[in-house]
Formats: structure tokens, sequence, C-alpha cells
């Protein structure tokens, strides 16, 4: 008689650490790949198709996609998307802003809230009634929506589906927060960028024009701060250029005379035409003059 014996061993918990070491990987991968986007992509919209890329990718989402906010409609107005998505985003009910069945969905309610939101169980969870039959076709089990922000306020959402229910641990969403927190960051850069080339484009054809005439012109932030003078401006201060730019434009008036700076600023900003008071102005000595 010929007796087989065999060693049984329960490797469910080695399989779990295992499972949670490659998910761990795959969004340090995700982070590092984002990271890397931000640094070198400065246009939003190749920005927007980049991160979602990678989500799928690196991160191995089952689909993602980013919806930007339009307050206009009260509606979240989808912008890209990368993985599976077979024309879910086309096929669903658009997603509302407001309180309402529509709007209490993951997404709406990011970014209504100004927090990521969590549906660990799309088939069961009663946020995702509206869309839960087109979300099971195409395998989404879970989900998370993150409110990307810009100065504070919630201008786009980032969208990212599991096909494995329970995927979002807290490990995850903290992560993944983070994430959406550069994402912020990098938005608020890129629009600092734009404005300041903006305003370098405005000195270039304010200078063309007028460096060589023989009236004083000034050009400044609404904030007051002088960006750009011409010769014939310095002179009538009696300062040279390289003394002005960049200092407060209080520089150039009495304190009294300030209110009627203000004055002429805020006029500028609501109509977009410049006040013709008249106003006394400061030179170096602290002399003043008056000018219109």
């Amino acid at each position: 008689q010929i007796t087989r014996a065999g060693i049984l061993r329960d490797i469910s918990e080695q399989k779990k650490s295992e499972e949670a070491l490659l998910k761990a990987n795959r969004l340090y991968a995700v982070i590092s790949q984002i990271n890397q986007a931000i640094v070198h992509l400065k246009d939003k919209n190749k920005l927007f198709e980049e991160l979602c890329s990678v989500a799928v990718n690196f991160g191995k989402f089952r689909m993602a996609w980013i919806g930007i906010v339009d307050n206009n409609s009260e509606k979240v107005i989808p912008f890209v998307s990368k993985g599976y998505d077979a024309d879910y985003l086309s096929l669903i009910k658009p997603i509302s802003l407001i309180d309402c069945p529509e709007g209490n969905g993951p997404t709406g309610t990011a970014l209504r809230n100004g927090n990521y939101f969590v549906c660990n169980n799309i088939e069961s969870d009663p946020h995702m009634e509206p869309w839960r039959h087109e979300a099971l076709k195409r395998d989404y089990r879970s989900s998370i929506a993150l409110p990307i922000k810009q100065f504070g306020k919630v201008v786009a959402s980032f969208n990212l589906y599991s096909s494995v229910p329970y995927f979002f641990n807290e490990e995850e969403t903290k992560l993944l927060e983070e994430i959406a927190g550069d994402i912020g960051f990098a938005f608020e850069t890129i629009e600092l960028e734009n404005e300041q080339r903006k305003a370098e484009e405005e000195i270039r054809k304010f200078r063309t024009i007028t460096e060589e005439a023989n009236y004083g012109s000034a050009l400044t932030s609404m904030d007051g701060t002088i960006l750009y003078i011409n010769q014939a401006f310095a002179r009538m201060h009696q300062y040279e250029v390289d003394e002005v730019i960049g200092k407060p434009i209080s520089m150039l008036h009495s304190k009294k005379q300030m209110e009627q700076v203000k004055l002429s600023l805020n006029i500028l900003a609501t109509n977009g035409e410049f006040s013709a008071l008249e106003i006394w102005h400061m030179r170096k000595d602290g002399s003043v003059f008056p000018t219109l």
C-alpha cells in the first residue's frame, strides 16, 4: 500500500499583501508620471489628456475622465476620457451641479462640496442610480471623483473608475487627493504664466506706441503697480525709468491725491475707459504739478 502525504499552506494573506503592494506601486507610478506632466506641460488641454492617459496606462484604471464646471448651464461638461468608455459619457444623463438626483452622484457631490467622493460599490450605491446600468455594462465597479481647484475655486473634476469593488481604501484615497492638489497647483501656475505673458505683450505694444512720444505715458496693473513708463513720463517726474518700474503708483502722488487716482482706476476697471480728471502728480523732489 502506497501512502501519499501533502502539506497545505493558506497563502490568502500573502496574496492580499501582494495585491496591496501592486496597487500601491501603480498609484505611486501615477503620482510620478503626473508630476512629470505637470512640470513639462504648460497647456491645460494637453495636461488634461495626459492626466487621463497616465491614470489608465500606469494606474490600470478601467476608465478616467475630466469634466469641466460650466456655471452657466450648471452642468459638468465632459472634456476628455481615456480607457474603456464605449460612449458612456455621451449616453449617460448629464451630471448636474445642483442638489438633484443627477447632481447627487460622485462627481456632482464632489464639485458642489469641494471634497472627493468615493463610490466603492456602484452596483448598490444609491448615489449611482441614474448611471448604474450603463456603468455596470462597462464593468465599472467603484469610482472616485476628485475636485480640481484653482485659486480656491472648483473648476473641474478628475474621475477614476475601477473594475474592482471597494478599490478605494483610505491609503489610495489620500494619495489621489494629493494628486488632485498638485493638479490644482499646476492650473494656477499655468494661469499665472499666461497672465504674465499677456502683460508682457501689452507692455511691448504700449512701449512701441509711446516710447518716442513727447507726452508722459504710464502703464499700471489694476492694483496700482507701475509696469511701464516712457522717457517723457520719467523726465516729468524727475526720475529714471528704472527707479519707477515695479513700484506703487502712490510714490507719484500725495495721500490726498491718491483718492482721485483710485477713483480713476475704478472707473477704468468698470468701464474700460480712463476718467479724465485733473490729478496732481508729485516729482522726486516732493514738488507737485497738475496733469490731465
